[in-house]
């Protein structure tokens, strides 16, 4: 690896540990796994991490998954408020 790669990776590997470590400081831990700053710290830490590209296609594709997890559960109940469909 040449020293302009291992110098981005590094970059990248220190942006995201200082956004995770920021947002568990600033978010109540019981509610930190739905923190999208914080889960896209974790897959941005983790895909410097894993080099098999066929790895960080699962990386990418479960962290949307779970992304669209976390949106669903918490909009899709005001959503249904709001159009009358739950009280």
């Amino acid at each position: 690896m040449e020293s302009k790669e291992r110098g981005e990776r590094f970059a990248a590997l220190a942006a995201a540990g200082l956004l995770l470590v920021w947002r568990i400081a600033a978010v109540p831990l019981p509610s930190l796994w739905r923190d999208w700053i914080a889960i896209l710290a974790v897959v941005l830490l983790l895909s410097q991490l894993v080099t098999r590209p066929d790895l960080r296609r699962i990386l990418v594709a479960g962290s949307s998954a779970f992304l669209l997890a976390v949106y669903c559960a918490g909009q899709l109940p005001q959503t249904f408020r709001a159009l009358g469909l739950l009280p």
